[in-house]
């Protein structure tokens, strides 16, 4: 299950096909044979089951039903069976570690059913433990005089896993999806499964290893590629829960992670970023998840370099930073709009955002005495909702998304896919021709090597040697006498220019000029 390529799709912003507002599963089967152009395997649909939609359906409450707002069962078997045919496998994101405060076993625990508040962790008294949005992780119930926890919104009630009957439920609920077609499996905050807070342990506890195999052994088994979200992993971590009786691999983000806290300022570091790929990539026993983009990180190109000046400016930040995946092992995840380069929201307000994790940070920041401007800032360059917006497939006024207001604010981007088709600096078509050459090559990869110059990173593969260049400044270098295979500039030059990357056959030395 190595060198796929997965296209990642946000439902809600997609495509409308109803005009409702809200992007749908029709609306997905309608752009299939866009999505087809790109080359990909898998197609990833974040959650699209009943849910409030407080965390964008990642506070589900019902395990076994279609949100009404994305369409029926019939029209997910509809696209699983036109993905089939085109040789794309429809792959399921499963929140395992929390569901919505709406849920039946929620609803059933609040009235003092014992065997539903069994489902759910509780305390009299909460501890310290923060959610991921900023606020207590502890909820106070009345009914039962008992806070419950939630480590992230306070309507997504966290999971008792030490409870067998909850893990026997969620398994009996894959399987039946497994059935329905799914043949891929992302896993929502994995590594949160087998917390214990009462000793302050939330991720990765004593018993998340046995409690994955368990998962495992009782579902997908190694049928299936899965793929787990676990920030801050290493290779040593990743090893634990994959193999034969685990995933296929895990998210770590840890090319991204390090740049800054969460609500920081990011900063470039191409030494970071070269250890970083070599300590996945020498790893001979790991498949690594490579990722730049999805729904809860703001646009890569946008996060580090800001707003592009023009549209080739944005072509050829967005073709650089792909390139960092060229010469990788592993699979190869795209967030939709990646492959036409949307940018963040940048004509967002702060009444714009939707996000519950950026709402409740706007507010946080306002009681620090932070001003709305100083705010605003920092979310135009952070804010989930930057990945969020709806896809911008034409010209017109509403972008081809929706005929009506859409659930988020359209972004101001040059980019659209008509625009950008019709562009002899094409980033989709980049893509392509990136995505199928990794495809052709790949059986050549061999040891991996990754060094900094600077802001020039070289990369080595087996048959093959990579320059890039991820500052807007011209590097003089001497050039091999190598072949070029791929690169995202038309014509040679004797200097590596802004954002240009060079991939050569046969590698020689490289040796950067002072």
């Amino acid at each position: 299950m190595e060198n796929k390529f997965i296209y990642q799709i946000y439902p809600k912003s997609f495509k409308d096909s109803n005009n409702d507002g809200v992007g749908d599963i029709p609306g997905i089967i309608e752009k299939f044979d866009y999505i087809k152009t790109l080359g990909v395997d898998y197609i990833w649909l974040t959650p699209i089951l009943c849910s409030p939609q407080n965390d964008n359906g990642y506070d589900i409450s019902d395990y076994f039903s279609i949100d009404p707002i994305f369409g029926t069962i019939d029209d997910y078997k509809k696209l699983i069976s036109i993905a089939k045919q085109s040789g794309i496998k429809v792959m399921f994101d499963l929140v395992l570690n929390h569901i919505s405060t709406e849920h039946m076993w929620f609803q059933e625990a609040i009235k003092g059913n014992d065997e539903y508040i069994d489902y759910f962790i509780w305390k009299e008294q909460p501890n310290e433990l923060m959610s991921a949005f900023g606020t207590s992780a502890w909820s106070y119930i009345d009914a039962i005089d008992m806070y419950y926890l939630h480590l992230f919104g306070a309507t997504q009630a966290d999971l008792n896993w030490h409870n067998p009957k909850v893990r026997k439920e969620l398994y009996e609920m894959i399987n039946y999806w497994i059935e329905i077609g799914v043949e891929g499996f992302r896993l929502d905050v994995i590594d949160l499964i087998a917390k214990e807070p009462e000793y302050m342990i939330t991720s990765r506890g004593p018993k998340f290893v046995e409690y994955l195999e368990e998962l495992v052994t009782n579902t997908f088994k190694d049928k299936y590629l899965s793929v787990g979200e676990c920030w801050n992993f290493g290779p040593e971590n990743t090893l634990d829960i994959t193999g034969e009786n685990g995933l296929t691999q895990a998210f770590h983000f840890s090319h991204l992670n390090w740049i800054h806290p969460k609500w920081g300022t990011p900063k470039i570091s191409t030494t970071e970023l070269a250890n970083v790929m070599n300590k996945w990539q020498q790893s001979e026993e790991v498949i690594e998840a490579l990722v730049l983009n999805n729904h809860d990180l703001p646009r890569l190109q946008s996060y580090w370099y800001g707003p592009s000046r023009n549209n080739y400016d944005n072509y050829l930040k967005c073709t650089m930073l792909f390139s960092l995946n060229l010469l990788s092992k592993g699979n190869t995840y795209i967030y939709q709009g990646e492959e036409i380069g949307l940018e963040n929201a940048y004509n967002f307000s702060l009444n714009d955002y939707d996000d519950v994790e950026t709402t409740n940070k706007v507010e946080l920041m306002r009681a620090e005495g932070k001003n709305d401007q100083e705010i605003l800032e920092l979310m135009h360059t952070v804010s989930r909702d930057n990945a969020r917006i709806p896809m911008r497939w034409t010209e017109e006024q509403g972008s081809g998304f929706s005929m009506v207001s859409p659930w988020i604010k359209e972004g101001i981007n040059a980019s659209s896919v008509e625009k950008d088709l019709s562009d002899i600096n094409s980033i989709h078509k980049m893509y392509t021709q990136m995505i199928k050459w990794k495809k052709n090559n790949y059986h050549y990869f061999g040891e991996f090597k990754a060094e900094s110059f600077g802001e020039t990173l070289k990369i080595v593969n087996g048959n093959f040697m990579m320059l890039i260049n991820l500052s807007s400044e011209e590097v003089a270098y001497l050039k091999p006498n190598d072949e070029i295979a791929i690169s995202n500039y038309n014509q040679e030059s004797d200097k590596l220019r802004a954002y240009e990357f060079i991939v050569y056959e046969r590698q020689k030395t490289f040796t950067r000029k002072s």
